[in-house]
């Protein structure tokens, strides 16, 4: 008896699964998109290439930072026409136009006799990253209202970064136990089933009659970007990923040589921060739909700012955990609300939602490419703290800014 009742328990769990997926069908389709996407973007960028550049091709790692670097002005450059497009042409087609575009360069990589040519083929893949995610923002913005977009948010950077964190890891142990042809041919496998996933499953989520036609609208649309409310959110953005990227080049550096820790144990330390931001990322994100958006972000960005602009107190790692614990805190109550009131901002002013979300993320980018040079440059010129307490002060900057941001949103709506 007790183990029919247990089978049937399971069964149920799984019945509930499948039901809440099928509801929420658009959704577990991005989420799968999303979480497929960034795996093979980390094993890619992360695991396979400086590899393949230095032991295949023979080359520097300065070319291959080069690499990283072509995929990431790729995907900036095209995300605001990217986005048009998704307002002219349907999210669904440009979803999945981005992620042929990351599938179609890999077997033509793996042939690749000259460098230049593997440069270029992996900025066609930064276009594909560049061309789907504004497609994202804007299926999710046309999908849900305003009492739920801090909750997909969240669920929607959990993913991504789950599935970035984790493809270094999987692009090692696959460039280690299969080699790397082995492991381009997993990343086609990967970029060949979200596409199949998409084009089956996926529907459209704006109507052909909404879809954006008119010139004269689409430049009051770029307008939007560059007054009121959306400028104020762009350069949050801004300083979001300025200082995120600033504490990238030297993170390893400042464990070994100040913290005086290998680099496992300054891994293992990490584990802590970045597992309560994950799990927060989802909770926070539906707080902020429960007691507003500008609570968060400002909290949020404080919380950023000050462990970093404290971090010449000790060298402790208990206590630099502690902090890194709360910056992740911090980065968890702040994206949410963030992406969520840029939600709300864009859909009351503007039919070009995929215009608009990615004319934003472009403007943010601006921090994607200059943080590992601005943390590089002062940790050589300046000291080994001078990265840090820049990194606080970029967020205490992005504090200030919130203050001046409208809430859009103060209860709970049961909607």
């Amino acid at each position: 008896m007790r183990l029919r009742t247990t089978h049937a328990r399971r069964l149920g769990w799984g019945s509930t699964v499948v039901k809440l997926a099928m509801a929420h069908r658009t959704l577990t389709v991005l989420l799968a998109a999303i979480i497929t996407m960034e795996l093979v973007r980390g094993v890619e960028e992360i695991a396979l290439l400086p590899l393949f550049l230095t032991e295949v091709h023979g080359e520097g790692t300065g070319l291959a930072g080069l690499t990283i670097t072509a995929y990431l002005a790729a995907d900036v450059a095209v995300r605001a026409p990217a986005g048009w497009l998704a307002d002219r042409f349907g999210r669904k087609r440009m979803l999945l136009l981005g992620l042929a575009l990351s599938l179609i360069p890999l077997p033509f990589m793996l042939r690749a006799r000259h460098t230049g040519v593997l440069l270029l083929l992996n900025a066609v893949l930064g276009v594909g990253a560049g061309t789907a995610w504004p497609a994202v923002y804007a299926a999710v913005a046309d999908t849900y209202g305003a009492g739920r977009r801090g909750l997909i948010m969240g669920i929607l950077n959990t993913a991504m970064l789950g599935g970035l964190a984790s493809g270094p890891i999987v692009g090692n142990v696959l460039v280690d136990r299969l080699g790397f042809t082995a492991t381009f041919v997993v990343c086609m496998g990967l970029m060949a089933g979200a596409i199949v996933l998409v084009a089956a499953l996926m529907q459209e989520t704006r109507g052909e009659r909404t879809w954006a036609h008119s010139w004269e609208a689409t430049w009051r649309g770029i307008g939007l970007l560059w007054r009121g409310e959306l400028l104020v959110l762009a350069l949050i953005a801004v300083a979001m990923t300025l200082g995120m990227t600033t504490i990238l080049p030297v993170l390893n550096l400042f464990g070994l040589h100040v913290l005086g820790l290998t680099l496992t144990e300054l891994a293992l330390l990490m584990l802590v921060p970045a597992g309560v931001a994950a799990v927060a990322l989802v909770v926070l994100g539906h707080a902020a739909d429960r007691y507003g958006r500008k609570p968060l972000l400002v909290v949020g960005m404080a919380a950023m700012a000050v462990p970093f602009l404290l971090s010449p107190i000790s060298t402790n790692p208990l206590v630099v955990m502690a902090g890194a614990t709360v910056a992740g805190l911090g980065y968890a109550a702040a994206v949410p609300a963030w992406s969520a009131l840029l939600m709300d901002r864009v859909t009351a002013q503007s039919d070009h939602h995929g215009l608009l979300f990615g004319g934003v993320s472009s403007v943010q980018g601006l921090g994607l490419t200059l943080g590992p040079t601005l943390g590089g440059v002062l940790w050589q010129y300046v000291g080994p703290y001078a990265p840090l307490i820049a990194v606080g002060t970029i967020f205490a900057a992005g504090c200030i800014l919130a203050t001046f941001t409208r809430d859009t949103i103060t209860v709970s709506p049961r909607q």
